[in-house]
C-alpha cells in the first residue's frame, strides 16, 4: 500500500514540489477479486449525484480529473470516462487559450 501511494504521489511532487501526505488512501484491488474484475463509481444511500460534479472540479487550475466517476450523466460507463477525458482536455486548452481541434 505504501509503495502504491508513493507511485501515485511521485508525479504530483514533481509538478508541485512539497505536498502534504494524504490523510487517507483507498485501494479497491478489484482486479484480484475473481467474482468482480471491475469497479465503478456509485452514489451511496444518502448521497447525491452532486458528488460527480465535485470530483470533476480542477484543483487550483493545475490538476484536472477525468474518469467515469466525474461524469454525472454517464457514470459507471466507458463512454462516461471517455467524454470526461475530452471535457478535462477542453478545460486545460481553455485555460491556456489554445483552440480545441475540430475532431
Amino acid at each position: 500500500d505504501e509503495e502504491i501511494t508513493e507511485i501515485a504521489l511521485r508525479p504530483l511532487r514533481k509538478a508541485f514540489g512539497d505536498i502534504a501526505e494524504p490523510t487517507r488512501v483507498l485501494y479497491t484491488r478489484w482486479g484480484q477479486d475473481r467474482r468482480f474484475f471491475g469497479a465503478y463509481s456509485h452514489v451511496p444511500v444518502g448521497g447525491t449525484s452532486e458528488a460527480y460534479d465535485i470530483l470533476a472540479k480542477p484543483v487550483q487550475n493545475r490538476v484536472f480529473f477525468a474518469g467515469e466517476a466525474t461524469s454525472r450523466r454517464y457514470r459507471g460507463t466507458v463512454h462516461g470516462a471517455y467524454l470526461s477525458g475530452r471535457r478535462a482536455a477542453r478545460e486545460i486548452l481553455q485555460l491556456h487559450k489554445t483552440p480545441a481541434p475540430l475532431t
